[in-house]
């Protein structure tokens, strides 16, 4: 069943006068996921009308996409600037002297500037997702968020990929690992942020 035959069969079920309860249920026997048919169910208002009452679904407006592209890019940014910053840091503490120079004056300017954006961005996101839920439903949104993920979770497989070609090779230096896990900690952390329940937002 599609999300398409999904919608038409909550729509279908809300016109018979099924209880919402019930149908969450029917269809999470059926092995629907709870937040998909959450999304259903709330694509109608409830209300004693005779027939279902759909709410208005967000569009996708340019100011939108701006919104979400630049909030993608400046995490992109600020995760990238604090990997590379922490490599700076074990190189200092565990590198070799006479090659540990690591130029960090860019990527500090990097994560200085892009962090306050991407926090603010996300502020303001979780902010209007709490007045208004449906905002979690813009593609626009979707698609950038599964693209966050997507890029943590490729960065955070090939450091364990990285780690294991070296194990396998006999490069089993400090800084090797150390410089491994730091990637995988921000790009674990970055998986973490956008796989939470969206209900944590609103706390």
């Amino acid at each position: 069943m599609s999300r398409a035959q999904l919608q038409t069969f909550v729509r279908e079920a809300l016109a018979t006068g099924q209880d919402r309860g019930a149908i969450a249920a029917a269809l999470a026997h059926a092995g629907w996921d709870d937040r998909e048919v959450a999304r259903a169910l709330d694509l109608y208002a409830d209300s004693d009308f005779p027939v279902p009452v759909p709410r208005p679904r967000p569009a996708i407006s340019a100011r939108d996409a701006l919104f979400y592209a630049l909030m993608f890019i400046a995490l992109v940014n600020a995760a990238l600037a604090l990997v590379h910053l922490m490599h700076a840091g074990i190189e200092q503490l565990w590198g070799d002297p006479e090659t540990r120079f690591y130029n960090t004056d860019w990527w500090l300017a990097e994560f200085l500037v892009f962090t306050p954006i991407y926090l603010r961005l996300a502020h303001l996101d979780r902010r209007n997702c709490r007045r208004d839920p449906r905002r979690r439903l813009s593609p626009v949104r979707q698609w950038l968020t599964a693209l966050a993920v997507l890029v943590a979770a490729v960065s955070l497989l090939g450091c364990f990929v990285v780690t294991i070609h070296g194990a396998l090779q006999g490069d089993r230096e400090l800084v090797f690992f150390a410089k491994t896990a730091a990637t995988a900690v921000v790009a674990g952390a970055v998986l973490l942020m956008f796989l939470r329940p969206a209900d944590l937002d609103d706390r």
